[in-house]
């Protein structure tokens, strides 16, 4: 008879695994005007679906990481310097190799500030965000 152990993710995190939380945000029209009250995107921080989803997840997974950092990534929208066609994947702090933000409460800043420079297009195509983030991951 052989007895093995099985680690929960507990185990990993008190054994000192740190969690490397990358965020993509859906800045697609399908999301609605943020000026709309039925918008998941509504300026409202009550009402705001994004900002209770990056909340709920990020305000707890945040502290698994000792440095806080955060990659914060945008897809869906168009930006600077190519506001004739939407952006698969973009840093929002501006700078795609460097996409790192310390902790929630600027993953929220720099969300709020992409809602006033990003005009929302589509479709909604993540594979580009996902591509970005598992490079990201490889490479660190």
């Amino acid at each position: 008879m052989k007895i093995e152990r099985e680690h929960s993710f507990l185990d990993y995190v008190i054994g000192g695994s740190q969690i490397d939380l990358s965020i993509a945000i859906d800045f697609t029209l399908s999301n609605g005007n943020p000026r709309d009250p039925s918008s998941l995107h509504y300026f409202d921080p009550q009402r705001n679906q994004y900002l209770k989803a990056i909340r709920a997840v990020g305000d707890i997974l945040q502290y698994f990481n000792s440095e806080k950092m955060i990659n914060l990534y945008g897809f869906g929208a168009t930006v600077a310097p190519f506001e004739n066609r939407p952006s698969h994947c973009f840093s929002l702090t501006g700078d795609i190799f460097n996409p790192r933000v310390n902790g929630i409460e600027e993953v929220i800043a720099r969300y709020r500030h992409a809602l006033d420079c990003c005009k929302l297009q589509g479709p909604t195509y993540f594979n580009e965000v996902l591509k970005e983030v598992i490079d990201h991951a490889e490479s660190s």
